[in-house]
């Protein structure tokens, strides 16, 4: 009866880059994924004239040390938290105007766009609009159906 032997499927193996672009799809999901540039950024990034964070990035003066050792301790700073009560490290000034993106990444806050703030103040207006219309079609059904009473007298009133 049981001479048979059923065996499952081998799993296929994939290489480094396989898995890569495999995670990569599954991440990014297309329907209800809002990127944090416009398509054409690096478009206009080329046609702008005078970009003054670019000449003052360039004109800048670095007095940081040169050697590894000294780089290396700039990095490790700590400074003494008082509400956790320990050494925490100190995060350089490149985070104070960052925000953690949706996929986790670190992006400049100046690519905030408030395009969740509008789609929900939309939202909101609009669930405000159709309790209203819900309401007043409660009313109209009560109404009706006080006319609809044999005896005349007004169902509202005695509706609870």
């Amino acid at each position: 009866a049981f001479s048979k032997v059923v065996m499952g499927k081998r799993r296929k193996t994939f290489t480094l880059s396989e898995l890569a672009e495999k995670k990569q799809k599954i991440l990014l999901d297309k329907e209800h994924f809002i990127p944090y540039q416009p398509a054409d950024v690096h478009t206009e990034e080329g046609l702008q004239v005078h970009n003054f964070q670019k000449e003052a990035s360039v004109a800048g003066f670095d007095l940081t040390g040169d050697t590894e050792a000294i780089m290396k301790s700039a990095k490790v700073k700590k400074v003494w938290d008082k509400k956790k009560k320990k050494m925490v490290g100190v995060q350089g000034e490149s985070k104070k105007n960052m925000i953690k993106s949706e996929s986790g990444k670190w992006i400049p806050s100046s690519y905030k766009s408030g395009r969740y703030q509008k789609w929900m103040e939309k939202t909101l207006q609009l669930t405000m609009t159709l309790e209203v219309t819900t309401e007043r079609q409660v009313l109209l059904n009560l109404l009706n159906a006080s006319r609809r009473t044999n005896d005349g007298r007004n169902t509202i009133l005695n509706y609870k």
